[in-house]
């Protein structure tokens, strides 16, 4: 099922959208695109020209074909990419339903602002008691070694998974707190950036 389809209610719409969102530094022409998404030249020049009339894609006039250009600046591109974005780790929500862990996770950087390229990484910031900032667990006792182990599998599956790089760094409840003190300007772009994709709390 193509991710945006519910949305935009057209599955050839929500694939060229996708397309331009998952490559936003990408100039091609109508041709190559239509390639790509196999779809046909006509059902290209339709899409383009409604997205191009909402200021979503920028077309550029060449000589002998035009080149078609995500407009990354626009405000509600830079919330599609977002969404997007929330939607490659939102599964991370399912894999830790049924740990009993008190746990949070945002994802913050240019990925929540939706300023990301095509190599740009995922940061997030992990917050809990199994997993201190070098990663490792905070205690050997077997339930949060093995909880702090699987939160650090399960990234790294949906890393591969998705083909794009997520960056974690890990943090106890009071390791974050104290980055105020710490390292201010590093905890205030964070906070400022910061979107909630998980909040576990096991009492």
């Amino acid at each position: 099922m193509v991710r945006f389809s519910i949305l935009f209610k057209n599955e050839n719409l929500s694939k060229i959208i996708e397309f331009f969102l998952q490559n936003p530094s990408v100039e091609l022409n109508q041709t190559e695109l239509g390639r790509k998404l196999k779809m046909s030249k006509m059902t290209i020049i339709k899409w383009l020209s409604f997205l191009a009339k909402k200021e979503i894609i920028n077309i550029k006039k060449m000589e002998v074909s035009n080149l078609c250009s995500l407009n990354k600046g626009k405000p509600l591109v830079k919330q599609l990419k977002i969404l997007n974005n929330l939607m490659d780790v939102e599964e991370l929500e399912d894999k830790f339903r049924d740990l009993s862990v008190n746990i949070q996770i945002y994802m913050y950087g240019s990925a929540a602002r939706g300023e990301d390229v095509e190599d740009s990484d995922v940061d997030l910031l992990v917050v809990s008691d199994y997993l201190n900032s070098g990663g490792r667990a905070v205690s050997k006792k077997r339930p949060r070694e093995v909880a702090g182990d699987r939160i650090i599998s399960e990234i790294g599956e949906l890393s591969k998974k998705i083909r794009r790089e997520i960056k974690p760094v890990f943090f106890t409840s009071s390791e974050w707190i104290n980055m105020e003190k710490n390292d201010k300007a590093f905890y205030e772009r964070v906070e400022k950036d910061k979107i909630e994709i998980l909040k576990l709390r096991w009492i």
